[in-house]
């Protein structure tokens, strides 16, 4: 039983580490704007994206043009 409890417990511990860098690495690959340094640069950054993506939204339409130059 000790023996078990001695095995066992590091690899839960490693287990849940791994995990939660992994986590961390996949919320970082899926956010673009997770290196930004301070909050205001998080919320700029995610107004730049969310406009892109409406810019992307109006291809093939006469407004898409003028979109991309704003």
């Amino acid at each position: 039983m000790m023996y078990l409890l001695r095995v066992l417990i590091p690899v839960i511990a490693l287990a849940a580490v791994i995990a939660f860098t992994l986590s961390l690495y996949i919320s970082s690959t899926e956010d673009p704007c997770a290196d930004s340094d301070t909050y205001g640069e998080y919320q700029a950054c995610q107004f730049l994206e969310r406009a892109e993506e409406r810019c992307e939204s109006l291809k093939g339409t006469d407004i898409y043009t003028e979109c991309l130059f704003k």
